[in-house]
Parts: structure tokens; sequence; C-alpha cells
């Protein structure tokens, strides 16, 4: 995968969702993390999170609320996605 982005926001709400967005986010970019995930589903966490101080990526949680505000700003254009 090409690490070009500078913020990757994962949002799959499944456990190898964060290690896909380590794959995507540039060294020194941040990762905002929407989902929750009570299980480790397989995933080697003390792997990811070697990752994340080599490569020094910011990771931003962020809560949960209601996206109908973002989903109509999605529609509108209002907000640019690469």
């Amino acid at each position: 995968r090409d690490r070009r982005f500078d913020v990757v926001v994962e949002c799959s709400g499944s456990a190898g969702g964060f290690g896909v967005a380590l794959d995507l986010v540039r060294p020194c970019g941040t990762v905002v993390l929407k989902s929750t995930v009570a299980e480790g589903g397989g995933v080697d966490w003390a792997k990811l999170m070697a990752r994340v101080v080599v490569d020094e990526i910011r990771v931003v949680g962020s809560r949960c609320g209601p996206f109908g505000v973002a989903l109509e700003m999605l529609e509108k254009r209002e907000v640019e996605v690469a």
C-alpha cells in the first residue's frame, strides 16, 4: 500500500482496521480512531504500537455521536475528501 495520506480516519469497526490505517498513513501522520473494538480479534497490538512509535504516528480518539450533520456536509460537498 502507498503510505501517502496525512490523516486516516479508521471507522471500520473491525479489529484489523487499525493495522490498515497504519498501512495508509505516512510517517508523522495522524490516525483518527472512530472504531471501538472490544476484543483483540487476533491482532498483535504490541506490534502495531511499535509501528506507531517508530513512524511517529499520532493517534487521536474521536467520540461517537450523531452522524447526520457530517453526512449532510459530505453530501453537499462541503468537506474535501481525498
